[in-house]
């Protein structure tokens, strides 16, 4: 006698075929959701934001008297300033690192430098005054002496 081959019946095999294919959708799925989930993630830090609410000289245009605004709404550290002639040249610098604003705070005066310029700055000439803070945020102004 010929024993009789048995194999598994067409429906039983597209059943198997179909949880096969769901299991596979359900893996590759889970993972394309963890990938964009940890690449769509912003760890971002907030630079600070900060401006400068008046520039003047002196009256022998040898010191910058200037305040800072924090605009940010968490509080910044200014770092230094700088005084500029119009070709980028520093003329001089103030470190300003014991300067803390909180949200909204103005400084108070700070002069640049703290001890007077030798030659004065030319009167009618455009300068610029940059200030940065401690996390290398910054902001410039130009003014005339």
């Amino acid at each position: 006698m010929k024993p009789k081959n048995r194999a598994v019946s067409p429906v039983i095999a597209t059943l198997l075929l179909i949880l096969i294919a769901i299991a596979a959708g359900v893996i590759v799925y889970a993972y394309v959701v963890g990938f964009i989930g940890s690449a769509t993630q912003n760890t971002s830090v907030q630079q600070s934001v900060i401006s400068i609410d008046s520039v003047g000289t002196n009256a022998g245009r040898t010191q910058v008297n200037f305040y800072v605004r924090n605009v940010a709404s968490t509080s910044t550290t200014l770092s230094t300033a700088y005084l500029l002639d119009t070709s980028g040249t520093v003329l001089a610098t103030l470190s300003l690192s014991a300067v803390t604003l909180t949200p909204g705070q103005v400084s108070a005066q700070q002069t640049i430098p703290s001890t007077p310029l030798s030659p004065a700055l030319t009167a009618g000439t455009l300068y610029s005054l940059k200030v940065v803070t401690a996390d290398g945020s910054a902001t410039i102004t130009n003014f005339k002496a």
